[in-house]
Formats: structure tokens, sequence, C-alpha cells
């Protein structure tokens, strides 16, 4: 590594601290493995992460037999020490191990004595997937914010945000366009539970596509609205946006059904 620099940033108005990595690496067929290491003060912790459109506890919710190595991390990982909870989150690097680096246990129990997490870059040992030898210039985001007791609902925003940060625009002025003067969110749901995951044109016509998932293992009826999209009606579709039903439209606002853990397809039109 000729060169390895480490940049954080710790906002004013914000609780929240960004770590930006850049490593400059040279290549070798040499066995090699590259971590960065966040040894988080906790003692007996219960470890939450997301998998797509699921949070699960690495040490309880799989079936007997699953790695227990190392993970996939969607957007964040929660770690609750009791009188703390961590929320951190991996825009640049889904590949985690708890506990300890990967040293090829094939472990059959997690057993979870310490907060350490660990960001699971790069390596060249494992027999299918990666290069012998990897080089180049990396660089690798990671966010963390916490907060007095675990909550899965704002770790998951949390990592949502830190992975999808707002992108500004210049745009000229639009006196006569549709946006009125006080500001307000494209899409808004009540409920805090569900999160808006994807919103695209449909495949057929120009309907608007949202796909919502419900976060809490609670069966929820999301109210969404659209503050400035006049709106004909809405109707349930499957993942492949196949209707499947239509869905009651008061005042821009959507009422739409959503089972316990679950996602919901709602077009638009």
């Amino acid at each position: 590594t000729p060169s390895m620099t480490s940049e954080v940033t710790v906002w004013k108005d914000v609780k929240r601290v960004d770590i930006t990595n850049r490593v400059n690496k040279t290549s070798t067929y040499d066995k090699e493995a590259v971590y960065f290491a966040f040894p988080f003060a906790a003692k007996k912790p219960v470890f939450r992460y997301e998998e797509p459109c699921a949070i699960v506890r690495p040490d309880k919710d799989f079936l007997p037999g699953a790695c227990l190595d190392w993970f996939t991390v969607q957007h964040f990982v929660e770690i609750d020490a009791g009188d703390a909870a961590i929320a951190w989150s991996t825009p640049d690097a889904p590949l985690v191990c708890f506990q300890d680096i990967n040293r090829g246990k094939w472990q059959t129990q997690l057993p979870l004595q310490n907060g350490h997490l660990y960001a699971y870059v790069m390596n060249n040992y494992w027999f299918t997937n990666y290069l012998a030898g990897q080089d180049g210039a990396f660089t690798f985001r990671f966010s963390i914010t916490s907060r007095p007791k675990a909550d899965s609902v704002s770790s998951a925003r949390f990592g949502w945000s830190a992975s999808n940060p707002l992108v500004s625009v210049k745009a000229d002025a639009n006196p006569a366009g549709p946006l009125a003067g006080p500001s307000a969110s494209l899409v808004e749901i009540a409920e805090p539970n569900v999160l808006l995951v994807g919103m695209k044109k449909a495949e057929a016509g120009d309907g608007l596509v949202l796909r919502l998932w419900e976060m809490t293992g609670a069966p929820t009826t999301a109210h969404v609205r659209l503050s400035s999209i006049p709106i004909k009606k809405a109707t349930a579709c499957n993942l492949v946006e196949v209707p499947q039903g239509a869905l009651e439209v008061q005042q821009s606002t959507i009422a739409v059904p959503i089972r316990a853990s679950g996602l919901a397809t709602v077009l638009v039109e």
C-alpha cells in the first residue's frame, strides 16, 4: 500500500461521523485479505443488519449450516449494547465479519461477546469470484451514529440516507412550475415503519411505480401522499407490475396495505 489516507468528518448539526478511507494498493499473488476494523465498545451486544428487504440477527435467524463467518450487508448494521446502540453504514463495502476477521472456521454458532465489526473489503484466497491479484486506487466510505436504545427503523433510515445522499442540481427558475412555495417531499409516507425503496416509470404506459417495504414485522396500511402529482387512480401490483386490484385514493393520498415485513408495489396513474 504505497499510500493510505483516512478522512474523518464530524458534522456540526448532524449526529453522524463519516469516514472515507482511500487506499492505493499494488498487486500481489501472495495470499492476502484487507479489512477495516471497527472495534465498538459493547459487551455481549445484539447485532442486527439489513439483508435485501429484511432485518435479521446473525446469531439467531439462519438455518443450520448457513455461513456465519461473513455476512452481506445492504445498508446498515445496528449494534445494541443495552445502554446504547450504534448504527453503522457501508455504501461501498457490503461484506462484513462480526467478532473477528474471517479465519476459515466455518462456525456453526456465533456467540456475540464483543461489538467488533470488520469491513471485509478485499481478499484473493477464496477459490471463486476473486482476482488473484488486486491493485489500484480504492475508496471506501463508512458512516456512524448512535442513540440511547436500539431502533431498527431509525438505523435503516440512517443507512439508506448514508448510501443514497441528496444530490443537488442547479435549475433555472420556473414560476409556472407545479411545486408550491413551501418545501415538500415528492413522496410522503405517514407511517415511519414503511420505507420507499424504489420509484420508477412503469414498464407499460406512463404510470409511476412505487415499491414500499414494511420494516418492523407489523401488518400496516401505509398512507402514501404525492402532493404535487394529480392522481387519476392507483393500483396494487405484484413485483413484476401485473395489476392485482384498485387502491383507495383520497386527496392525493393512497392507502396501501402491506404484509408484515413485506413489500408492496403500487402503480400510480
